[in-house]
C-alpha cells in the first residue's frame, strides 16, 4: 500500500489556464482531496486510502487479520479454528486439500495442517487372503561382461571433445579403429575426453570405463546387434560366474522381443544433458563346467586342458586340479557268498597290507543262502570233570545222545544269523596300488568262553545257484547230493525244495541237518512218522530232534524200525512226495568238509518235477568273491578348474585331453546362456495361506470398504472433521492410535497430569472413611454408560483413588493408590488421614499397578503414559 497522497499532486494535474486564473478553486480541490486522505478524529473518512486498498483485499497476506473470519465461514466452515500450521498457509492449501478429497494425500494434508502431525492410511483389505490373487514372477536377465562394454563415439575429423555419461567413473582405455590411444585428457567435472588430435572422419571411437554405473541403463531398450531381439531394463545387480563378475541386467518379460543369442553384441542409448550417447556391450557366454565323461590316466595336476572352438572373442583356460591319487577307495562285491555277518573284516593278501576293511551290510533274507547256522560249542567239555553224568543222560548205550541229555545242554547250542554280503567299505588305504589286489573277507564268527571262532572252518554247505528252475516239482521234494569230487571228503549236508510257483518252478531250497536211510510220511494232525525202508530202532533215540518235511519234532516212543512218535502232531500231509527225514547234530546243518569251488553235483528227486539245473556255489563264511580297486585308475583326472571362463562363445566349445596323460580322458564342455530365465517365485502373498499377514475376509473390517487411520492424534478430535470434510461415502473408518515414546517404568509418581471426564455433582470424603458421598451424581448412570468402571482411579481433592464398588449413584467405595500430595508416591495406608468436601469427581482411567517409590516424569499434552504392566495413560 502506498503512502503517496493525491492532494499533493492536483496542482499539477489542472491545467495551467486553471492554476492562473482560478488559483481558489485549485486549493479548494487540494483542501477536498486532502480531507479524503485524512481520518477525523474517530470517523475513519480517509476514503482514497480505502480505495487504495481495495486491490489487497484478495491477498490473504495482507487481509487475514480483517477477514478471517469471513474466510473460515467462506471456505473452511467445516475446520476447526485452532490449526498447527499459519492461518495464511492454511487457506492458501485449501485448494489442493478440496480437490484431493477422499484420497490419502488429503488426508496426510489435511492432518499436517490441523495438528502438525503424519497420518499414515492402512488398508484391511491388503491384508485379506484372496484366492488365485497373488502374483506370480519370471524374471529374465541379459548377462553383460563388464570388460566389454564401451561407449561409441564416432569422430569427424575436427571435434577433439567428446562427452562422457557421468563424471563417477573413470576412463579405462579409448580405441580409435581399434587401435588403442592414450593421446587424450579427461575433464571429470564437465563430464569431456579431449583428444589431443581430433580423430579422423568416420573413425570409430570406443571408450572403455573401469567402474560403469549400470543404473543409467535402467527403463533403457536393449536391442541384439545379431538376433535383433529387444527388452527394457527394469534393474540390474552383479554375479559371479565363472570366476568373474558379471552384470546381470534384468529385462523386463512383457518388453522382450525375440531371443537374445549367446555372445552377441547389443546397442543401447542413454540421455546425458539433453545429449544422446550410444553404448554398446557383448552379452556374457562364458564357459561355465567342464564335466569329465572319462578321466583316462597317468595325468598330473597343473596339465594344461586345451579349449578351442565355440566362436569365442576369448578362449576360456582350464587345467587339471586334481587326478586319482592310485590308493583303493572301493571294494566291489561281484559275489555274495555265504555265512557272514555285518562287521566282518576284509584284508588284502597280495600285495598284503594295501587295504583293509570291513563288510557294511549283508541279506540276511535271501532265498539263496542259508540265513541260520546252529553250532555246538566245545568249550564247556573242559568243565565236565565235576558233572556226573548217568545212562540216563545218554539214552540207549551205544546209540545216540537224548534231548534230554546233560550233554546236549554242556554242548551249548548256538545259533547266528547269517547271510549274503551286500555293501563292503574301506577302512584304511596304506599305499598306492598300481595292480587290483586280491582280498578276503572273514565268516560270521561266534563266542565260546573269550575265543571268537569263525564258522568258515566247519566247511558246511551254505549256498547255491538255480540255473533252471525246471517244472512240475513239489515242497518238500528231495535234494540228492552226488559222489564228491576227487580228493574232497564232504559229509552230512541235505537239502529240500522249500518254495515253488503254481507251474511248479523251483524258487527256494532250504538246507537242514543229516538224513537217515529211508524215506518217512506224516499225517496231518497225526503224531506218528511212518518210514520206508527206515532203521528207526538203531539210528535215533526218545528225545531226538528230528525234521520231516520241514516240520521239526521230538521222539517220544520208537515203535519199530519204521514208526516213531512224536511230541507234537504235524501241520502239513507228506502227500505225492518221497520225504526224507533229518536228525539234528549228526552234523551242522549244511554237513562239513565240503571244499570251495568244488562240490558235488546235485539232483532233485521228484515224482513229478523235472529239468530242474541247481548248483551248489557256496560253503558258510565262503563262496565270495570281492574286488578292491580305485572308483578311478591312477592318474585318472577328478577335476578341471577353470582359470578364465573367456567370452562370447556362441556354441559349445571342444575339450582337448590328448596332450596329456594317456591321452584317453574325455571331457565335455558347459557354457552359459547369456539370456537366462530364472525360475518363477510368488511376489505377494495374497493367496498363500501359511502366510502370517494374510486374514480371513470379515464383517466390516478385513474388507474392501474400510480403512485405518493411524496417528499420534486422538481420534475423537478429528472423527467428525473426516466424516464431513473428507470420509468417501459407503467406507467405514477406523482409527489407531500410534504410540512413539513408551516409558516402562516400575516405580512412578506422576507430578503432572490433566483429567480425562469429569463426572457432574460433587462428592464428600470423611476422614476415616472408605466411601465417596456424592451430590447431585449419577454413579450407577455413568458406570452403564461407560464413564467409569471398578478398577477405574479416580482423583478427589488431589488425591487418586481405586474404585473398588459403585454401591448407588450417590455412593461409592474406594480404596487409596499410595500417593500424596502432589501425587508424590508414599505410603499412605487405608482409612484415608484427608477430608473432601463438595470436591469435583474427576475419571483418570485405568491405572492400577502403580507402586510406591521415588522416580517421577512429567507427561505432557498427548503423551502416552505406558506402566510395567502395560497399562496406558493419555492426557489431553
Amino acid at each position: 500500500m502506498t503512502s503517496l497522497k493525491i492532494s499533493n499532486l492536483i496542482r499539477n494535474q489542472v491545467p495551467e489556464f486553471v492554476r492562473e486564473q482560478h488559483p481558489k478553486f485549485v486549493s479548494f480541490l487540494e483542501a477536498y482531496y486532502e480531507f479524503l486522505e485524512t481520518q477525523q478524529g474517530t470517523q475513519k473518512n480517509d476514503l482514497i486510502n480505502q480505495a487504495k486498498s481495495l486491490r489487497y483485499l484478495s491477498d490473504v497476506d495482507s487481509s487475514l487479520d480483517t477477514f478471517e473470519n469471513n474466510f473460515y465461514e467462506k471456505f473452511a466452515s467445516l475446520l476447526p479454528r485452532e490449526a498447527a500450521v499459519r492461518k495464511d498457509i492454511l487457506f492458501k492449501n485449501l485448494t489442493n486439500l478440496y480437490l484431493s478429497k477422499g484420497s490419502s494425500s488429503s488426508y496426510k494434508l489435511l492432518f499436517r495442517m490441523l495438528f502438525g502431525e503424519e497420518l499414515e492410511i492402512i488398508e484391511p483389505k491388503n491384508e485379506v487372503l484372496r484366492a488365485s490373487a497373488s502374483t506370480w514372477s519370471v524374471e529374465n536377465s541379459l548377462r553383460v561382461d563388464p570388460d566389454t562394454l564401451y561407449l561409441l563415439h564416432s569422430g569427424n575429423g575436427t571435434t577433439k571433445t567428446f562427452l562422457l555419461p557421468s563424471a563417477a567413473f573413470t576412463v579405462k582405455s579409448v580405441l580409435i579403429n581399434g587401435v588403442e590411444t592414450t593421446a587424450y585428457l579427461v575433464n571429470q567435472y564437465s563430464k569431456r575426453i579431449i583428444f589431443t588430435s581430433a580423430p579422423s572422419n568416420g573413425s570409430s571411437i570406443k571408450i572403455f570405463f573401469n567402474d560403469f554405473d549400470y543404473s543409467l541403463l535402467v527403463n533403457r531398450k536393449i536391442e541384439g546387434k545379431t538376433s535383433r531381439a529387444s527388452g527394457i531394463v527394469e534393474r540390474f545387480a552383479v554375479s559371479l560366474v565363472s570366476n568373474r563378475n558379471i552384470e546381470d541386467l534384468y529385462v523386463n518379460s512383457k518388453t522382450v522381443i525375440g531371443v537374445f543369442a549367446n555372445g552377441e553384441y547389443c546397442v543401447t542409448d542413454i540421455i546425458v544433458d539433453e545429449n544422446v550417447l550410444n553404448l554398446e556391450f557383448l552379452t556374457s557366454s562364458a564357459l561355465r563346467k567342464i564335466n569329465i565323461i572319462n578321466g583316462g590316466s597317468n595325468y598330473s595336476n597343473g596339465d594344461l586342458v586345451i579349449v578351442s572352438g565355440g566362436g569365442a572373442e576369448q578362449e576360456a583356460v582350464a587345467v587339471i586340479e586334481e587326478v586319482f591319487s592310485g590308493y583303493i577307495d572301493t571294494i566291489r562285491v561281484n559275489k555274495p557268498g555265504a555265512g557272514f555277518w555285518s562287521g566282518g573284516l576284509i584284508d588284502a593278501i597280495d600285495p598284503p597290507l594295501v587295504v583293509n576293511g570291513t563288510i557294511s551290510t549283508v541279506n540276511t533274507s535271501s532265498s539263496n543262502v542259508t540265513n541260520t547256522y546252529t553250532i555246538l560249542s566245545d568249550v564247556l567239555i573242559a568243565n565236565l570233570s565235576s558233572i556226573s553224568i548217568g545212562a540216563t543222560d545218554y539214552g540207549i548205550a551205544g546209540k545216540s545222545v537224548s534231548n534230554t541229555s546233560n550233554v546236549i545242554a554242556l554242548m551249548n547250542p548256538i545259533s547266528i544269523n547269517v547271510g549274503a554280503i551286500s555293501v563292503c567299505i574301506v577302512v584304511t588305504a596304506n599305499s598306492v596300488s598300481a595292480e587290483v589286489p586280491i582280498v578276503e573277507t572273514q565268516g560270521a564268527t561266534y563266542l565260546t568262553g573269550t575265543v571268537f571262532h569263525s564258522i568258515t572252518g566247519f566247511r558246511s554247505i551254505g549256498g547255491y545257484t538255480i540255473n533252471g528252475s525246471g517244472e512240475n516239482y513239489r515242497v518238500g521234494d528231495e535234494v540228492i547230493f552226488g559222489p564228491n569230487p576227487i580228493l574232497t571228503n564232504g559229509v552230512g549236508a541235505a537239502a529240500r525244495v522249500s518254495a515253488t510257483d503254481a507251474s511248479g518252478r523251483i524258487l527256494k531250497l532250504d538246507i537242514e541237518p543229516s538224513r537217515l536211510t529211508g524215506t518217512a510220511n506224516v499225517t496231518a494232525n497225526s503224531h506218528i512218522v511212518t518210514g520206508t525202508g527206515t532203521s528207526f530202532n538203531t539210528e535215533i533215540s526218545v528225545g531226538d530232534r528230528i525234521i520231516v518235511n520241514g516240520e521239526s519234532r521230538f521222539v517220544n516212543a520208537i515203535t519199530s524200525a519204521t514208526s516213531i512218535n512224536c511230541n507234537l502232531v504235524f501241520t502239513y500231509t507228506t502227500s505225492g512226495i518221497d520225504a526224507a527225514i533229518g536228525k539234528y547234530w549228526i552234523y551242522p546243518t549244511g554237513g562239513t568238509n565240503y571244499t570251495q569251488n568244488n562240490f558235488p553235483s546235485i539232483t532233485i528227486r521228484s515224482r513229478t518235477g523235472t529239468n530242474a539245473n541247481v548248483v551248489i556255489d557256496s560253503c558258510m563264511g565262503d563262496g565270495e568273491n570281492l574286488t578292491a580297486t580305485g572308483s578311478k585308475l591312477p592318474g585318472a583326472i577328478v577335476k578341471i578348474r577353470i582359470i578364465d571362463g573367456g567370452r562370447g562363445y556362441k556354441y559349445i566349445p571342444f575339450i582337448n585331453l590328448t596332450q596329456s596323460g594317456d591321452g584317453q580322458a574325455n571331457a565335455q564342455a558347459e557354457i552359459e546362456s547369456s539370456f537366462v530365465t530364472f525360475e518363477g517365485k510368488w511376489t505377494t502373498s495374497d493367496s498363500i495361506i501359511s502366510s502370517t499377514e494374510r486374514k480371513i475376509q470379515g464383517k466390516d473390517y478385513y474388507v474392501d470398504y474400510s480403512y485405518i487411520t493411524s496417528s499420534r492424534v486422538e481420534f475423537r478430535k478429528y472423527k467428525q472433521i473426516l466424516k464431513d470434510l473428507l470420509h468417501p461415502a459407503g467406507l467405514i473408518n477406523y482409527a489407531r492410535y500410534r504410540i512413539d515414546k513408551v516409558a516402562n517404568v516400575t516405580n512412578l509418581g506422576i507430578t503432572t497430569i490433566s483429567p480425562n471426564k469429569v463426572i457432574s455433582g460433587k462428592v464428600n470424603i470423611g476422614q476415616g472413611s472408605i466411601y465417596i458421598t456424592g451430590v447431585n451424581t449419577r454413579f450407577i448412570d455413568g458406570y452403564n454408560r461407560g464413564y467409569i468402571g471398578i478398577g477405574d482411579a479416580i482423583d478427589v481433592n488431589g488425591r487418586i483413588y481405586i474404585v473398588e464398588s459403585i454401591i448407588s449413584n450417590t455412593n461409592v467405595q474406594v480404596s487409596q493408590v499410595s500417593t500424596s500430595p502432589p501425587l508424590g508416591v508414599t505410603s499412605a495406608p487405608v482409612p484415608f488421614s484427608v477430608t473432601a468436601n463438595l470436591e469435583p469427581f474427576i475419571v483418570l482411567g485405568q491405572v492400577t499397578g502403580v507402586s510406591p517409590g521415588s522416580a517421577e516424569m512429567t507427561l505432557e499434552t498427548g503423551d502416552l503414559l505406558v506402566t510395567e504392566d502395560g497399562i496406558i495413560l493419555t492426557t489431553e
